[in-house]
């Protein structure tokens, strides 16, 4: 049947339109890791139904397919990001002076960047350099901060963590990347530190001293918002960091909710998390009174939490609460806090949150590293440093809950709201300039009708 078009004045004006709150929360749930694989304590594959496992609930913001585009210019754009990256992820070209070095300072082909270099030679890049045609300009380009670097890992992967069948180029050796985010508590002086992430398994995300030697992959904005949050660092320490920029999906405020009934709702991603970072009660069969468990203990403890138990007043039922997977444990992290200058140290989580009882020290993800599978990863809340552990060690223990969401006319993602991209894509369908998407061809004619993109506009912003 032949596409009725939508009316093109009302597809002007939302075009123009930015995420509403409640879209803009859905679109920072954290992305899914990518595991849809289990494992046992021992390494052992194992069916996933009912472990709660990362490869079990495979929980987060789905990603899509493709899920880079190759643009010919010599970049490549994030299509859950949004953000555009230097296809050459190795680039050997001088720019704006500088040249990647060894550590004697000799101009060498797999040579990397001290920290400044790498904010300078990054924010210096233009098209002309490393293959680029896209007409871009110096100041365009930047070293990506911490949120945005880590992005692009994806944790099914074994050996280079990035999506498999990415068209990056040169992402083999000397796996370690700079990001513009210093860390907060030593971040000038000649021990000043910034962040770097490894892309191979058991580099993790670490901090490096400024003076040392790391890669750079410069990333730039495109037309459309990005889809990342800020890193809640404000401080600057150099032209071109992440202070200085500021970049990220801003948090709300207030950025976490405590619901009165054991839970507290994180406003930027949508989470619902235990109040008590820390309970010591058992579930499941699982005895928790040291507060630290193994790994399969941890999945089964967090499995079984229930209305009821450690101060829970939601009538949430066992086998709604889980352990987190690594990213969903990642988001809660606050890279502008110094933690470890003075002795006790604080978790590095955003100042003036409802919890109870956050240990300072490493937590359970329900991720496994796939390069081990008798290990799997943990974060440090005192640090944010990641360790890849084996199961059979004791970590702290913190569930979290997906909130249950109404699905909208037009909820591609099914995140429980209708984003502006989502709207526009309807109208797009709905003049015949877009691809068909099931979730909007309501009648499944293989056409969007303007009645099916009008729904989709009513129920933007619920």
């Amino acid at each position: 049947m032949r596409k009725i078009a939508a009316l093109p004045a009302l597809a002007a004006v939302l075009t123009s339109l930015s995420l509403s709150p409640a879209n803009a929360r859905a679109a920072t749930r954290p992305q899914q890791t990518g595991q849809t694989a289990c494992w046992s304590a021992t390494g052992s594959t194992v069916a996933c139904a009912g472990t709660g496992q990362d490869g079990d609930s495979r929980a987060g913001a789905p990603l899509p397919t493709p899920r880079f585009t190759d643009n010919g210019n010599g970049t490549v754009t994030d299509n859950f990001t949004r953000l555009v990256w230097l296809k050459d992820s190795k680039c050997q070209d001088t720019v704006a002076g500088i040249y990647r070095k060894n550590g004697l300072g000799a101009p060498l082909s797999t040579g990397l960047f001290t920290w400044d270099d790498a904010l300078a030679w990054s924010t210096g890049m233009a098209s002309g350099h490393c293959g680029l045609t896209d007409g871009s300009s110096a100041g365009q380009w930047r070293l990506p901060n911490m949120n945005e670097m880590t992005s692009l890992v994806a944790l099914r992967e074994s050996d280079v963590m990035l999506p498999a069948g990415n068209p990056f180029a040169n992402t083999g050796a000397n796996p370690l990347y700079w990001t513009s985010t210093s860390a907060a508590s030593f971040p000038t002086g000649s021990t000043g530190k910034a962040w770097t992430v490894g892309l191979y398994s058991l580099l993790g995300s670490n901090m490096g001293t400024k003076g040392g030697y790391s890669n750079a992959w410069p990333v730039r904005d495109s037309a459309a918002s990005s889809l990342v949050p800020g890193t809640g660092q404000t401080a600057s320490y150099a032209s071109g960091d992440g202070g200085d920029l500021g970049k990220g999906v801003a948090w709300p405020s207030p950025r976490f909710s405590d619901q009165g009934n054991g839970t507290v709702v994180d406003n930027l991603t949508g989470l619902t998390w235990m109040k008590n970072a820390n309970c010591t009660e058992t579930a499941g069969g699982i005895a928790k009174g040291a507060g630290t468990l193994k790994w399969s203990d941890a999945l089964t403890w967090s499995n079984n939490l229930k209305n009821g138990s450690c101060g829970l007043a939601d009538g949430s039922s066992a086998g709604q609460w889980r352990l987190p997977n690594f990213n969903e444990l990642s988001s809660l992290l606050d890279y502008s806090i110094a933690s470890m200058v003075v002795y006790p140290f604080l978790p590095i989580i955003p100042a003036g949150h409802p919890f109870a009882n956050v240990q300072a020290n490493s937590y359970w993800s329900s991720t496994t590293d796939s390069a081990s599978h008798g290990n799997a990863w943990s974060l440090t809340l005192a640090s944010g440093l990641t360790l890849t552990v084996g199961k059979s060690d004791t970590r702290n223990v913190w569930a979290v809950r997906t909130p249950a969401v109404t699905i909208y006319p037009g909820d591609c993602d099914k995140d429980g709201a209708v984003s502006a991209v989502e709207v526009r894509s309807a109208i797009g369908m709905s003049l015949g300039v877009g691809a068909v998407t099931s979730c909007v061809d309501s009648s499944g004619d293989g056409s969007v009708r303007a009645a099916e993109a009008q729904k989709v506009i009513g129920s933007f912003g619920k």
